[in-house]
């Protein structure tokens, strides 16, 4: 237990740290892996004059020539972020705003959660997959030709799952045409009244899509496609999102789902849970959430790297009784700590401000800490802290504390164990925007006249608790510890000596 308060100098300093090493990309390949051209267009047409290019970890070895190219291609002075705040998925627009930058370039794999503060730009890898073996491990996967399915993916493989890729070179090439019949057509001329043939060419564009190869096989396959909410996102080429759409909002003959970016319709006479899923990635935090949250679909996924598909054997029932446990031990604490997760998603300020509501109405006093990424030792420096609720995007929310002192719930977890309007059920919420007040999942607080002293047992001591232990003491006053924005930039404020709001990086 001592080495989760303290770690010894000479093991940092002798620690060898396991890196995958990732080779520099050819010059003559940095336009087809970074689009750099569809970069440079939008700094010049929007005319940033300091642009931030934030890289995740393992393509900071190409940063410094995209860097270069996209300079000497525009009047615009760039900016590496390398370390970002938070997680590399999340747009780090604290760090973008230290150097005044006009506008962020995201590269690599990306959250897709809303931004609001700068103008962004999202450029995905493009991984390469073996759309024939994909297609081949789906139909051994799904031998029923009339299954509704749903695939989904990874952004950096977003380029595969599309069902056309015209483009102009295509166009013009006459081994996409072929005639299809030749027929004759009556037409009235003056003086002339013949007959006159018709040639029709049918366009095919490559094949080169897993929806193209799968569609004419499976009748009810639908493919998601990669959404940006907000005004100021851009994605090259994809769907922009607008901010006042719903999250579940009806058209003329179906219903459009959207989640984690990925967008979706269906016919009106299905939902989600009557659909399979078909995952193309490698498994991770994405694949994750929509297990989760889609808990009594069947997933099957195909992993791009070993070329193989293969049935999710993971065991949603299991993991959502560890969640359930998490819940359990929230429903024990008796101080709770807010921990920041991000600076950069839209509406982390009001989630904080209904969860400190709801763990106070539940009789529980709570404490802030923003601390950059979080690790073992930082935690376990406040031991007075019961358990610690992550507010983050939603593929860092779900964070394994099984290595941490206290567990570490999130945002819906905690409205689970302290309002007790919401009951646990086969739903789950990783988005904690999904939580707010208009969210699809929001749920409200009881009336505080309506609030009664009610007792339960704890289902891990046996103990009886109460929900409204701490309601008789005095509310804390308006110069607490608070986050307070100034200048456009998150501080953090603390004036009241009886405070724990921490900030550290």
């Amino acid at each position: 237990m001592a080495g989760a308060f303290s770690s010894s100098s000479e093991t940092v300093i002798q620690r060898v740290v396991g890196v995958a090493v990732k080779t520099s990309t050819p010059a003559d390949d940095l336009e087809k892996f970074y689009q750099i051209k569809k970069t440079c267009d939008f700094i010049s047409e929007h005319q940033f004059e300091k642009v931030a290019l934030q890289f995740p970890d393992e393509l900071l070895v190409d940063s410094v020539a995209v860097a270069e190219e996209i300079e000497r291609n525009t009047n615009a002075k760039s900016y590496i972020l390398g370390d970002t705040s938070y997680g590399s998925c999340c747009v780090d627009e604290v760090a973008a705003e230290h150097v005044g930058a006009d506008c962020i370039v995201h590269y690599g794999s990306a959250c897709l959660s809303p931004s609001r503060r700068l103008p962004l730009l999202y450029i995905f890898e493009q991984r390469a997959v073996d759309v024939e073996k994909c297609a081949s491990s789906f139909r051994e996967l799904y031998p029923d030709r009339h299954s509704h399915i749903i695939i989904l993916y990874d952004v950096n493989y977003a380029h595969a799952i599309s069902k056309f890729a015209v483009t102009l070179k295509s166009l013009c090439d006459p081994s996409n045409y072929y005639v299809s019949t030749q027929i004759f057509v009556f037409r009235s001329v003056p003086s002339v009244h013949r007959y006159l043939p018709v040639y029709i060419f049918i366009f095919f564009p490559p094949s080169d899509g897993l929806l193209a190869l799968l569609s004419p096989e499976y009748p009810n396959l639908v493919a998601s496609e990669i959404v940006v909410e907000g005004e100021q996102c851009y994605s090259h080429g994809q769907i922009k999102r607008q901010d006042d759409d719903a999250r579940l909002s009806d058209q003329d003959d179906g219903q459009v789902i959207y989640q984690f970016g990925r967008q979706f319709t269906l016919k009106s006479s299905l939902s989600v849970t009557d659909c399979s899923m078909f995952y193309v990635g490698q498994e991770g935090a994405t694949l994750r959430n929509f297990m989760m949250t889609w808990n009594r679909c069947s997933f099957c996924s195909f992993d791009p790297v070993t070329a193989k598909g293969q049935v999710e054997s993971i065991s949603i029932s299991r993991a959502l009784m560890k969640r359930y446990y998490a819940i359990e031990r929230a429903k024990d604490a008796n101080v709770v700590g807010i921990l920041v997760g991000t600076l950069g998603v839209a509406d982390y300020l009001s989630i904080i401000e209904q969860l400190k509501e709801t763990i106070k109405r539940a009789g529980k006093k709570s404490y802030m800490f923003a601390m950059g990424k979080l690790n073992v030792p930082k935690l376990a420096n406040f031991l007075e802290i019961d358990i610690f609720v992550l507010i983050a995007c939603p593929e860092s929310s779900l964070l394994d504390s099984r290595g941490f002192l206290k567990p570490v719930v999130t945002p819906f977890e905690m409205e689970v164990a302290c309002n007790r309007k919401r009951e646990w059920s086969e739903e789950y919420v990783t988005d904690f925007r999904h939580l707010l007040p208009g969210g699809q999942s929001h749920v409200s607080l009881a009336d505080q006249q309506d609030e009664e002293d009610e007792s339960d047992v704890s289902l891990i001591t046996g103990a009886l608790r109460s929900h409204n232990l701490l309601s008789s003491e005095p509310t804390e006053p308006a110069y607490g510890s608070s986050v307070v924005l100034r200048n456009q930039t998150l501080t953090v404020a603390n004036t009241n000596s009886a405070g724990m709001t921490v900030c550290s990086t």
